[in-house]
C-alpha cells in the first residue's frame, strides 16, 4: 500500500509537470498560463516532496526492521519455503556429510498433533528438554503447512514490537520464536501483542521452549531452571504462554520413531551411529553432540588444557542463568570469566590466552555444535545444552557486576533478583538501582533489599528521598511516586504498630483515587494493603468483607492476568482459613487451586498457593500428607534454585518445622544441625537464610526442653542484629518478643506465666500480626498453661 502511494505521488507532480508546460504553449493569456503553470510547479513540488517524505519512511523502516528482524537480501520478510537450511531457524547442527549440516528428518509422533494444532488453534508452544528435537520439527512442519506464510523472526527482546507491527503488515505471517524465553520479560511480547496477531485468522505462532524454562513460568511442582528471576518478569511471560497450546517433545525417541529413523536414515551415517546410542541418549541430543560437548568443557578444567575457555562458557551459562536470553559482549564475558578461573585455582591452572580459549570454545565438535555460539559483532551464546546440566551454584559477585554492566534494562531486575536470591546484596541493589532509572516501581525492590543489609530505618530513608525525587520529576500524584509512597503506608507500622500502616495506607487511598482512578492497579493494591493489616489486627470478618469487595472489583475490571487479583484471592483465603477449622481451610485451598488452574494463573501465585495449602495439612494433624508434601516442594526448590539458595533453605525450614510439629522434635533438630553445618561449610549462603535456620533451631531447642541453649542462640543473633541493623529495628524486636516467649514458658508460677503469655500475644498481634508463628505458639503455651 505505501508502494503504490510513493508512485502515485510521482506519477502526479510528472502530469503536473506536463500540464504546466503544455499550458505555457497554449494561446491564453500569459497571466493565465502562468498562474497554471506556477500552481502546477507548486503542486508538483509538494507531491515529489511527499514522495520522497514516504519514501525515506520506507526505507527508514526497511533499515529498521533489518536490524530487529530477519530479512532476506533485499530487505524483505523471507517466505517460509525460501528458508531451505534449518540451522538457520535454531536447529542445532550433526557432523558434516557431503554438504549437509543436518540429516534427514524422521517423523516424530506428536508430528500429526502439531499440526493439527497449528490449523486448529494458531498458537503452539513446543516444550521438551535440550535437543529433543523441537527446532527441526516446527521447522519441517511449518515449512510443510506455511510455504507461503512470511516468516518474522526476532532478533532479540526489544524487537518485539517491530515483530508484532511486521506481522500485521503482512497477508499471511508466521511469527517464529525459538527458544520464546528469550522474549519474555520486560520490554519482550505481551498478552496484548500476541492476541492481536492471532485476532486475525491468518497468522500463526510457533514458539519452543526448553521443559525447564516452561516450569519456571508456569509454577507447580516441575524442576525448573531458575527460579531467581523476578515476579514480574514470570507474570509477562505466563501472559504470552498460557495463549498457547502446548505440545511436549520426549527428548528420548520411542520404540516406533526408532524404526521410522531406521527406514529413513538407513544410509546416513550419523543417524545410524546416533541409533547405536538410542539407549543412553536421545537420538537428537546425540547428532547435536551434547554430552561429548559437556564432557569436553568438564576436561578442559584440568590444569594446562583449556581452563580459561571453561571458565568463559561458564560465564556465558551464567549469564543465561542471570537472566540475559540474548548474545553476550566478549568484554563482559571476559570480565565475568576471572572470577571462576581464580574460583579453580587461579593461574595453578596455567590459563591459556583469551584467543586461544574462544578458538577453542567456539570450534564445533565434530563439526557440530561449539560450547560458545558465535553471533556477529563480537557477541557469544552458551550451548543451551549445558544450562541444564549444571550445578545450581552462586554466580560469583563480580560476575554479577558484569552482567548488570553489560545488561539490558529489561534484564536488569531478574540480575537483581538472582543477586537477592543468593545473598549478594551489594549487586542486587546496584541491579536495582540501574533498573530504577527506567521503571520507578524498581525502587521498592532496592528498598528490600538495603532493609536486608542496612535494616528498616535505612530503607525507609530511602523510599522517603525517592518519593521527593519522583515529586521534583513527575509529580506529587504521579503513578510512579504514588506507588512508592504505597509502600512506604504499607509498612509504616510494621514490627511496631500495625495501625500505624492502616492510618497511612487510608489516608493515602483518597488521593489515588482522585489520581489514578477507582479501579487502577495500584488502588487496589492500597486497598489490599487495608484488608490486609485488618486482619492482622484481628478484625477478621471485617478483613474478609473488605477482600471480598476488592476480588469482585478486580475480576470485574482488571485483565484477568492482573497480579493484584491473585493477591487479594490469596489473601482472602488467608483470611477466612482463620475462622474455619484446619480440614475446610485446605478444602478451600483445593478449590482455588482449581480455580487457579482453570485460569492459567501465574506461576507464582500458583507456589504460593501450595504453600499455604501444605502449612493447612500440618495444622489439621495430617502430617504424613503435609511431610510428603513438603519434601516434594524442597526438592524442587533444590532442582529449581540449587540446594544452597535461600528458597531452597526456606522450604526446608518449613519442612523441618512440620517435623517438630508432627512431634518429632528430636529428627528436626537433628536435621536443622546438619543442614546448618553443611551451609557453613559451603560459605556461600545469604547471611538471612543463615541467620533465619539458627532462629529455627533455637526454637526447637527450647521446645524440646532446652531453653537455657535457645536463650543463649537468640542473644547471640539479637547481637548480631543489632550491630548490623541497630537496637530499633523490627528483627530485632521480633527476637526480643521470642526471649520474652522462653522467659515467660520456663516461669515456675503458672499464673505469672499466663499472664505474661496473654501480654506478649497482645504485644506480637500489635507489632507483627495475627498471622506470624510467634502468635500461634504463644496461644498454643496459653491453652496449655490454663
Amino acid at each position: 500500500m505505501r508502494r503504490r502511494v510513493v508512485w502515485l505521488l510521482i506519477g502526479l507532480a510528472l502530469v503536473l509537470v506536463a500540464v504546466g508546460a503544455v499550458v505555457a504553449k497554449l494561446a491564453v493569456p500569459a497571466v493565465v498560463s502562468s498562474a497554471v503553470a506556477a500552481a502546477a510547479a507548486v503542486v508538483a513540488g509538494f507531491s515529489t516532496t511527499r514522495a520522497a517524505a514516504v519514501m525515506k519512511l520506507r526505507d527508514d523502516r526497511r533499515d529498521a526492521r533489518q536490524s530487529l528482524l530477519r530479512c532476506d537480501r533485499r530487505g524483505r520478510l523471507p517466505l517460509v519455503r525460501d528458508l531451505d537450511d534449518p540451522v538457520q531457524l535454531g536447529t542445532h547442527p550433526a557432523a558434516v556429510v557431503g554438504s549437509n549440516r543436518v540429516p534427514a528428518f524422521v517423523r516424530r509422533d506428536v508430528s500429526a498433533r502439531l499440526e493439527e494444532a497449528i490449523s486448529a488453534d494458531r498458537f503452539v508452544l513446543l516444550v521438551g528438554e535440550s535437543t529433543a528435537g523441537k527446532s527441526r520439527l516446527a521447522y519441517e512442519v511449518v515449512r510443510a503447512l506455511l510455504p507461503d506464510h512470511r516468516l518474522v523472526e526476532p532478533a532479540g527482546r526489544d524487537a518485539a514490537g517491530a515483530a508484532v507491527e511486521a506481522v500485521l503488515d503482512s497477508p499471511r505471517a508466521v511469527l517464529w520464536l525459538d527458544d520464546v524465553e528469550r522474549f519474555l520479560g520486560e520490554g519482550g511480547f505481551t498478552g496484548a501483542g500476541i492476541s492481536a496477531v492471532l485476532s486475525a485468522r491468518r497468522h500463526v505462532v510457533l514458539a519452543t521452549m526448553r521443559s525447564e524454562e516452561y516450569s519456571y513460568f508456569r509454577g507447580g511442582s516441575s524442576a525448573v531452571a531458575d527460579a531467581t528471576r523476578s515476579r514480574e518478569t514470570a507474570r509477562r511471560g505466563w501472559e504470552v504462554l498460557r495463549l498457547a497450546t502446548r505440545i511436549d517433545l520426549p527428548r528420548t525417541w520411542s520404540a516406533e520413531e526408532v524404526r521410522r529413523a531406521r527406514s529413513t536414515g538407513s544410509h546416513d551415517p550419523r543417524l545410524a551411529e546416533a541409533l547405536e546410542q538410542v539407549d543412553r541418549f536421545g537420538v537428537a541430543e546425540y547428532l547435536a553432540a551434547g554430552p561429548q560437548l559437556l564432557t569436553a568443557w568438564r576436561d578442559a578444567w584440568a590444569p594446562g588444557t583449556h581452563p580459561r575457555a571453561a571458565a568463559l562458557v561458564l560465564a556465558a551459562v551464567d549469564a543465561r542463568r542471570a537472566g540475559i536470553h540474548r548474545p553476550v559482549d566478549l568484554d563482559v564475558l571476559v570480565r565475568a570469566h576471572e572470577s571462576y578461573l581464580r574460583g579453580r585455582g587461579g593461574h595453578r591452572l596455567r590459563p591459556e590466552p583469551v584467543e586461544e580459549a574462544l578458538d577453542w570454545a567456539t570450534t564445533p565438535l565434530h563439526a557440530t555444535s561449539s560450547l560458545l555460539i558465535p553471533h556477529g559483532d563480537g557477541q557469544f551464546l552458551a550451548f543451551d545444552y549445558l544450562i541444564d546440566a549444571i550445578d545450581r551454584v552462586a554466580i560469583p559477585e563480580a560476575a554479577l557486576e558484569a552482567f548488570v554492566d553489560g545488561a539490558q534494562p529489561g534484564e536488569l531486575r531478574d540480575i537483581g533478583q538472582v543477586a537477592w536470591q543468593w545473598g549478594r546484596l551489594d549487586q542486587a541493589e546496584l541491579a536495582y538501582e540501574r533498573a530504577s532509572a527506567t521503571w520507578a516501581e524498581y525502587r521498592t525492590d532496592r528498598g528490600y533489599v538495603i532493609a536486608e543489609r542496612d535494616g528498616r530505618a535505612a530503607q525507609s530513608e530511602y523510599l522517603h528521598r525517592s518519593v521527593d525525587e519522583l515529586t521534583a520529576q513527575v509529580g506529587w500524584d504521579h503513578e510512579d511516586t504514588i506507588g512508592v509512597r504505597a509502600g512506604i503506608a504499607w509498612d509504616a507500622g510494621y514490627g511496631h504498630d500495625l495501625r500505624l500502616s492502616l492510618r497511612a495506607l487510608h489516608r493515602l487511598l483518597p488521593e489515588a483515587e482522585a489520581s489514578l482512578g477507582a479501579f487502577h492497579p495500584t488502588t487496589l493494591n492500597i486497598r489490599r494493603g487495608i484488608a490486609h493489616w485488618t486482619g492482622e489486627i484481628g478484625e477478621t470478618r471485617r478483613a474478609a468483607t473488605l477482600y471480598q469487595r476488592l476480588v469482585d472489583d478486580c475480576l470485574e475490571h482488571l485483565d484477568d492476568q492482573q497480579w493484584v487479583t491473585y493477591a487479594s484471592v490469596l489473601g482472602y483465603v488467608a483470611v477466612v482459613e482463620r475462622g474455619t477449622t484446619p480440614g475446610r481451610a485446605v478444602e478451600l485451598y483445593d478449590e482455588v487451586g482449581a480455580w487457579m488452574a482453570a485460569r492459567r494463573a501465574p506461576a507464582d501465585f500458583v507456589q504460593t498457593l501450595r504453600y499455604q495449602r501444605t502449612r493447612q495439612l500440618g495444622r489439621a494433624g495430617r502430617y504424613d500428607l503435609a511431610l510428603a508434601e513438603w519434601e516434594s516442594i524442597v526438592a524442587d526448590e533444590e532442582r529449581r534454585n540449587g540446594r544452597f539458595a535461600t528458597r531452597t533453605l526456606s522450604a526446608h525450614q518449613e519442612w523441618l518445622s512440620c517435623t517438630a510439629d508432627s512431634g518429632d522434635l528430636g529428627g528436626a533438630l537433628r536435621a536443622g544441625r546438619r543442614l546448618l553445618d553443611e551451609c557453613v561449610a559451603n560459605g556461600d549462603v545469604s547471611g538471612a537464610a543463615l541467620r533465619a535456620l539458627r532462629f529455627w533451631i533455637s526454637v526447637w531447642t527450647g521446645e524440646s526442653g532446652d531453653v537455657a541453649e535457645a536463650v543463649r542462640v537468640l542473644r547471640a543473633i539479637r547481637e548480631e542484629d543489632v550491630r548490623r541493623l541497630g537496637e530499633d529495628d523490627p528483627t530485632v524486636w521480633a527476637v526480643d518478643l521470642r526471649l520474652r516467649f522462653w522467659s515467660a514458658v520456663d516461669r515456675g508460677r503458672v499464673r505469672d506465666a499466663a499472664d505474661e503469655l496473654r501480654r506478649l500475644h497482645d504485644d506480637v498481634v500489635w507489632a507483627f500480626g495475627v498471622s506470624t508463628t510467634l502468635a500461634e505458639k504463644v496461644l498454643r503455651e496459653l491453652e496449655k498453661t490454663c
